[in-house]
């Protein structure tokens, strides 16, 4: 595993080799526990959208259900930080769409709202879901 690699859903660098996982089709990285809060709605791949085979889902089903409502619990935080950062997304680009109306000659030098919140809103999440977890 190179030290830069990421999962795939949560877009943070994974660093524990035993939270590594690949998925078997397309070979995109993963944390463990994310693909499999993903595979509780889904069958597929998150990125190649191919089937899993059931050998692989049944490896990353929760085997209790204290595991089962932990996993539920992640997915329900990961979908509501995309949610949070869509609509960031969203104000970011009407804004920038009308300054440029404003402006057409203008330089966008704002960067992108993701490399700015992302980080932040990610830090933000791993701690509650490492004191819900551990606490």
């Amino acid at each position: 595993m190179s030290e830069r690699e990421r999962c795939n859903i949560c877009y943070l660098t994974i660093r524990d080799q035993a939270t590594h996982l690949l998925c078997p089709r397309c070979l995109n990285s993963y944390h463990r526990d994310h693909l499999a809060a993903w595979l509780l709605n889904d069958t597929k791949c998150p990125v190649c959208r191919e089937v899993l085979s059931e050998d692989f889902r049944f490896e990353l089903r929760p085997k209790s259900e204290r595991e089962r409502r932990k996993l539920e619990q992640l997915m329900l935080t990961l979908d509501g930080l995309g949610d949070t950062l869509g609509d960031w997304e969203t104000k970011h680009k009407k804004r920038l769409d009308k300054e440029r109306r404003l402006d057409p000659n203008a330089a966008d030098d704002n960067p992108s709202i993701r490399r700015l919140v992302i980080p932040l809103v990610l830090s933000v999440v791993w701690i509650v879901i490492l004191f819900a977890v551990f606490g």
